[in-house]
């Protein structure tokens, strides 16, 4: 039982220490990788900028259809500005009625629109002919602001903290980035239920300590190192299988940690009973 508890405890601070400490020095970590291979570049720049705005309308028969509003793309992201700015949009039927060019575009916090600078916008019909054509030097697109987001939030899984993955998860979902959705949703998962190894090896430990004297302490040893290494190939397998979509995020995550507890509590009753 003191084994169990301090197991808990230990838990308890792994949680908090990969929370507050390990996604910020993995970040700063990467950072410093950068400047010393000279691969360092300005801060939140990014290439090819991609997102997709849905609309989503119920259908006389009770059926839920999501398409396609607008696509949102830009070459380039300075960090300030996005760079030769294209944006389509839809009607809700399904054609498409509108494309805007800019040469850039910059977030308009006050007004919860992009401000783009000298472009031009194309009305078309719905038989796909030009119907209008308008140039300007500035013009504002009442488009979201999950494209800015997008580029400035995104990390590695391990430099994220479960609040950051979470946002970054709601991003990604807006932007149908269903790889990338899947690999951050059984990483985050992982993240929790990671900590929780220290109660297996806690288990696996205690089982191991009440051994009969019959039982050699070599084989006690080999029987942790089994478990041990068990672990961690079946999460790393099952993992992927989360990844590629065969799993769900939760279950690829904590099927291992199922698998440990089961090991640990299974010989725990074994060397009970032969004792």
């Amino acid at each position: 039982a003191p084994a169990l508890v301090l197991s808990l405890v230990v838990t308890g601070i792994t949680f908090l220490f990969n929370e507050l400490i390990v996604p910020a020095a993995n970040y700063q970590a990467t950072i410093t990788l950068e400047k010393a291979l000279n691969q360092e570049k300005p801060a939140f720049e990014e290439n090819s900028i991609i997102y997709p705005e849905y609309h989503t309308f119920t259908q006389p028969n009770g059926t839920t259809t999501q398409t396609l509003k607008r696509l949102f793309y830009a070459n380039q992201f300075d960090g300030q500005s996005m760079k030769d700015l294209t944006v389509l949009e839809w009607s809700n039927l399904g054609k498409l009625k509108k494309i805007i060019l800019s040469e850039s575009a910059r977030w308009n916090s006050k007004q919860n629109t992009w401000d783009c600078s000298h472009g031009s916008i194309y009305f078309i019909s719905p038989k796909t002919f030009f119907r209008k054509i308008v140039t300007f030097d500035h013009q504002e697109i009442p488009f979201p602001r999950a494209p800015l987001d997008l580029v400035t939030k995104a990390r590695d899984p391990y430099e994220m903290n479960i609040l950051q993955a979470i946002e970054m998860i709601q991003l990604l979902k807006g932007a149908g980035d269903r790889k990338k959705l899947r690999m951050l949703q059984v990483r985050m998962q992982q993240k929790i239920a990671f900590p929780f190894i220290c109660i297996i090896f806690g288990l696996v430990g205690s089982s191991i300590s009440i051994r009969p004297k019959r039982i050699s302490k070599g084989t006690s040893f080999g029987v942790c190192l089994i478990v041990i290494f068990g672990y961690y190939l079946l999460s790393f397998v099952i993992g992927g299988f989360g990844i590629a979509g065969i799993l769900s995020p939760i279950v690829a995550a904590w099927l291992p940690n199922l698998f440990g507890f089961g090991a640990g509590g299974c010989l725990l009753w074994r060397l009970e009973g032969n004792g």
